[in-house]
């Protein structure tokens, strides 16, 4: 991104009013400032970007269970249009004593295909919930449950994980310092012709056979 479109993403607003995406670019700059040039935020000379940011965070990823059973059936895709994802469903382990501390509902159902640099779609290389629950060595069988087709997948928490947002947006911090790709909603039909497209063109997913 040139220098002109990082600045165009605050210019004429208050930092309250910044997207979250942009807050990480602010972030930055402020943080690799010549050691003599100070900064203040009017409304609090004594705030800390690094708090303050962590603060937005929390609060615009603070999605609650109802949240995400909303987007059960909607379609998202990435801004460069390489990557798409449905929500298939939601966790639904009610009975387990971490349901609720570990906030399961994060860990939804998805299906997601990629674009090739020849513009044809694909399946993903690997699919975590397909290997864990059918592996032919080790099957962790509890994960079953979940697999509602050959194509579903697991956001587990790692680093690559969807977090949804209280926008309706699902996001993704790749570097997990907040450098987001965003996810915004895109047409169920479009969706659907990408997926038949993925399948087409590399067959049903299925798990490989691990060596150890």
């Amino acid at each position: 991104m040139e220098l002109y479109e990082i600045m165009n993403q605050f210019s004429g607003k208050n930092i309250d009013d910044v997207e979250l995406t942009a807050l990480s670019d602010l972030e930055y700059i402020l943080e690799n400032l010549p050691n003599d040039v100070t900064y203040t935020i009017k409304r609090d000379e004594d705030l800390c970007m690094e708090d303050y940011f962590y603060d937005r965070q929390e609060e615009y990823f603070n999605a609650t269970e109802e949240d995400y059973k909303k987007i059960i059936g909607e379609c998202f895709m990435n801004d460069s249009h390489t990557t798409v994802v449905k929500v298939v469903g939601i966790r639904d382990d009610y009975d387990s004593p971490y349901y609720k501390s570990d906030h399961y509902v994060d860990n939804f159902l998805y299906e997601k295909y990629e674009k090739y640099n020849d513009g044809t779609w694909h399946n993903q290389d690997y699919i975590w919930l397909q290997e864990t629950a059918k592996n032919k060595n080790y099957p962790d069988k509890k994960y079953l449950r979940w697999c509602l087709t050959n194509q579903t997948d697991m956001n587990i928490n790692s680093e690559n994980m969807f977090m949804l947002a209280k926008d309706g947006n699902l996001y993704v911090d790749v570097s997990c310092g907040g450098d987001y790709i965003v996810y915004k909603p895109m047409s169920k039909a479009t969706f659907e012709l990408i997926r038949e497209e993925a399948i087409k063109n590399d067959g049903e997913y299925k798990v490989k056979e691990r060596k150890y």
